[in-house]
């Protein structure tokens, strides 16, 4: 529930509030997503035996049916695509700044997931 609330409320202050971001804050958020979307994929997938523990429903049936990295590489798109429909919702156009904000909130959602994986396999090991 934290996790939604953060990323809710990171979208909403922008949305809302809609101050200027630049060049550089885009890109330290799309890196702050992809590093964060990382560290999340790769406790998962290295904890393979704790998958019935996981709450994204949809990568268990794409690990079964395409393996680990194109299962990655298929949530990460998916992952863009939700950051672009955010964008194109609340901007009425596809502004690169939105898009950035939005990875930020996916980010901040994939780094608190990664965090409470840490904490759930200290606790099950």
């Amino acid at each position: 529930m934290i996790i939604a609330i953060a990323a809710a409320a990171i979208m909403i202050a922008y949305f809302v509030l809609t101050p200027e971001i630049g060049q550089l804050w885009s890109i330290l958020f799309f890196s702050f997503w992809s590093i964060s979307f990382i560290l999340d994929a790769w406790i998962t997938l290295a904890n393979k035996h704790l998958m019935r523990y996981e709450r994204n429903i949809l990568l268990p049936v794409l690990i079964q049916r395409y393996g680990s990295v194109p299962s990655a590489m298929i949530m990460s798109a998916i992952e863009v695509m939700l950051m672009i429909a955010i964008s194109m919702l609340f901007m009425r156009s596809l502004m690169l700044e939105a898009v950035a904000v939005s990875a930020l909130a996916f980010g901040v959602a994939h780094i608190l997931v990664f965090i409470s994986n840490l904490k759930f396999i200290e606790s099950y090991d």
